[in-house]
């Protein structure tokens, strides 16, 4: 569901703005098949104030119900920002689960797929090293539920790619990404061989460059100042009777300012993460509703 603005002109030549409720079936591009759900009134005079107070009323609705089992239900609490943006970047070229792993299993391709941009943000992050502990590295950055970074986890992702997508950026260095890897892979182990890998670990690398030079080229901001940017957003994991939410921190005026560069959206306050559910669909009447009468269930 959206929330869009439409413009007509009134009969005495004014522009009447309102905003419609609507369910959008073509990933957010305006559509002949976009469905109204509701009409939410005129964004004219104190119209927009009433829609702000509704978005209002919506976060205070959803942040009460996720907090509700107190603090004993907080989790966690990770850096989430370079892991957004690795996600919305892939999104923007095309990159898809089904892409790397296939579509047999798409639980399992969209699992390794959501690990991958968590290591991937781990490769891109300005304090990591070839002797960074990984327990470290999922202690601090993002990955989901029930997603453990170590050696046989990142074995089974390389061993997994099914075929690697042409970057624009293949025929660039980026060493300083496959070293880190290499050295998170072998650790102590003197079994492992790189060659075993080696095209695997090649891709990964080569994505994380990708993301690199694009966003700084995007962006025309240092990486330096962009990682600490994304450090501060965070997602912290609260449960909630038998599901598990993401809360993500307000945005900066710095993180505006970056994702208004990119073109990225902001990330969603409230992120359900369970996955043994199938996501719930949530009946709408089909009847007409006025903002008063929105606001007043609220």
């Amino acid at each position: 569901m959206i929330l869009k603005q439409v413009s007509e002109c009134e009969p005495d030549g004014s522009v009447r703005t309102s905003a419609l409720l609507i369910e959008n079936c073509d990933n957010g591009s305006s559509s002949a098949s976009d469905k109204i759900l509701c009409k939410l009134g005129s964004l004219n005079d104190e119209g927009l104030d009433n829609v702000i107070e509704l978005s209002n009323s919506i976060n205070k609705f959803l942040f009460e119900s996720v907090v509700d089992y107190g603090r004993d239900g907080i989790q966690s609490s990770q850096s989430y920002g370079m892991v957004y943006l690795i996600s919305q970047i892939l999104k923007e070229y095309g990159i898809s689960s089904e892409m790397l792993f296939g579509s047999d299993n798409k639980i399992e391709s969209n699992q390794r797929f959501e690990f991958l941009q968590s290591l991937v943000a781990c490769l891109l992050d300005y304090q990591s090293t070839e002797d960074s502990s990984l327990d470290g590295l999922q202690k601090r950055i993002y990955f989901q539920k029930d997603l453990i970074l170590n050696q046989n986890s990142i074995s089974d992702l390389t061993s997994a790619i099914q075929q690697y997508p042409l970057l624009e950026n293949n025929s660039t260095d980026h060493s300083c990404f496959s070293n880190k890897l290499t050295a998170w892979l072998s650790g102590e182990s003197e079994s492992w061989s790189v060659v075993n890998d080696f095209d695997s670990i090649s891709f990964i690398a080569g994505l994380a460059d990708f993301v690199y030079q694009k966003v700084e080229e995007m962006s025309a901001l240092s990486w330096d100042s962009i990682c600490e940017n994304l450090t501060e957003l965070c997602a912290v994991r609260v449960e909630s009777g038998s599901e598990t939410f993401l809360l993500t921190t307000r945005p900066s005026s710095s993180h505006l300012k970056l994702f208004y560069r990119l073109g990225i959206e902001l990330p969603p306050h409230v992120i359900c993460e369970s996955r043994e559910k199938t996501p719930e669909t949530i009946e709408v009447k089909k009847e007409k509703m006025d903002l008063e009468h929105i606001l007043a269930a609220c």
